[in-house]
């Protein structure tokens, strides 16, 4: 099952910097070049060229598919279509990676993009329209200027529903090197607002066949997403929780899976298969975004074993995380995007471990002789929610332990298993499947309290 996360913080994030990247630029006479202090104002200098519609095509919803992964961009006009506001959205749920100010400076006739990840971390773009295309500079990066700039964004109109976005490096000629294959984005028509924070997907049989519904945390609004008679499976909300990925077997005869996408009401469903570096969608793992929306880390098939790799989101720098002999599958980034959490068979039976982003610090969390898998962060990265038969052998329950897997509590004390936990966007709650009400129901679970609710009923 699968829930998208709040998108409300977006207006807090961009404030901290809303006055900043619309700040009128000072005058002063002792180094404007249009006041003489002897003589009084000199001729007013050539109007700069007036580039201020540059980007009037850019507002509304676009979004971009590299290698089977998509990213969201969500543009609004602001302060009277002084400004666009911005924001990027992950192909992991309903998860704001990136805000941004895109503003137009009158007098310097230069656009420039403030932006702030949701780990902290800004940048800012200058430039102006050179040709057929808008290019602006990175200038700053974490709060430092850069100098000589390093990176450039080159963004090219190709009519009112699509544009091209190539992000260049310097060349050995001195020149600029475009990307092999830019970004290209297309205007969606998809609601401006996601899926209502906390609204659950999940997989059911109550119709005779293996599909896809949607439901209020309450239980209530149930909405089937999926009508086919193959099946549907392993939900999970994208672009910004505007839409759903899954696995089915529709058109399959050999009994394999393959990435399709739809649309909550179930309209516009689409086969967006992944290529065949992002693993097989046999094993049942989709590719993680890092919260910055610039990495990916997933499991592939490599020469029978599973193994994991991280690499851009433009599939290019792959390199292996943490190999070992053994499956390692079901990675996740941390919150904060510097860890990845995994489960893995290297040492004989499904464990979990934890590993930096660069590959080093690889520290087990579990170790036992149940089987240990199923394992989610909490929204704030302090707790680590599992599935375990360590207590009741072949029969998985739910657990919770910090981080640096210590202070291990058992959740759910049943006769019957319990599994496949997924974390409320607040942190206060736990959604997973249950067999405790005499078949497969969807149940929430209060943390503090502990107190059950079966919600699918």
């Amino acid at each position: 099952m699968s829930l998208p996360a709040s998108s409300a913080s977006i207006p807090a994030l961009l404030a901290g910097f809303l006055s900043l990247a619309l700040a009128a630029p000072t005058t002063d006479p002792a180094t404007d070049p249009t006041t003489d202090p002897a003589t009084g104002p000199a001729a007013e200098p050539a109007s700069p060229r007036d580039d201020s519609a540059a980007f009037d095509a850019l507002p509304g919803t676009w979004s971009t598919v590299k290698d089977g992964l998509g990213l969201t961009l969500v543009v609004e006009p602001v302060l009277g279509g002084a400004a666009f506001q911005t924001w990027s959205l992950g192909d992991d749920g309903n998860r704001v990676t990136r805000t941004g100010l895109l503003s137009f400076d009158p007098r310097s006739g230069e656009w420039m993009d403030t932006n702030l990840t949701n780990t902290g971390f800004r940048s800012t773009d200058r430039g102006r329209v050179e040709g057929d295309a808008v290019v602006l500079y990175q200038t700053g990066l974490g709060g430092e200027p850069r100098d000589p700039v390093t990176a450039r964004l080159v963004y090219r109109f190709e009519g009112p529903d699509r544009f091209v976005l190539d992000w260049q490096s310097p060349g050995d000629d001195g020149g600029w090197t475009p990307r092999p294959e830019p970004f290209v984005y297309e205007r969606v028509e998809r609601p401006a607002v996601p899926a209502a924070p906390g609204r659950i997907a999940f997989i059911s049989h109550r119709d005779g066949n293996w599909d896809i519904y949607t439901m209020d945390p309450d239980g209530s609004d149930v909405r089937p997403a999926t009508r086919d008679e193959a099946g549907d499976h392993a939900p999970r909300w994208i672009a910004g929780g505007r839409r759903l990925a899954f696995l089915s077997q529709r058109g399959r005869d050999d009994g394999g899976w393959e990435r399709w996408e739809v649309d909550p009401d179930g309209t516009d469903v689409a086969r967006v298969p992944l290529p065949e570096r992002l693993g097989n969608p046999d094993m049942g793992d989709f590719p993680e975004m890092h919260p910055s929306g610039s990495y990916c880390v997933y499991a592939a098939e490599v020469e029978g074993d599973l193994e994991l790799f991280v690499c851009r989101f433009d599939g290019a720098g792959a390199r292996a995380l943490a190999p070992a002999p053994g499956r390692d599958a079901r990675p996740l980034w941390s919150p904060d995007g510097s860890r990845v959490l995994f489960e893995s068979e290297r040492d004989g039976k499904p464990e979990l471990y934890v590993v930096g982003a660069d590959g080093e610090g690889l520290t087990r969390l579990t170790d036992n002789e149940a089987n240990d898998r199923y394992a989610r962060w909490s929204p704030d990265g302090n707790t680590i929610v599992f599935a375990s038969d360590r207590d009741t052998p072949g029969m998985l329950e739910l657990y919770a332990m910090t981080a640096d897997g210590e202070h291990v509590r058992r959740l759910t004390v049943n006769e019957v298993e319990d599994g496949e936990p997924s974390w409320s966007p607040d942190g206060r709650h736990i959604v997973y499947r249950s067999d405790v009400f005499g078949n497969s129901e969807i149940c929430v679970l209060e943390v503090a309290s502990g107190a059950v609710t079966n919600i699918s009923n």
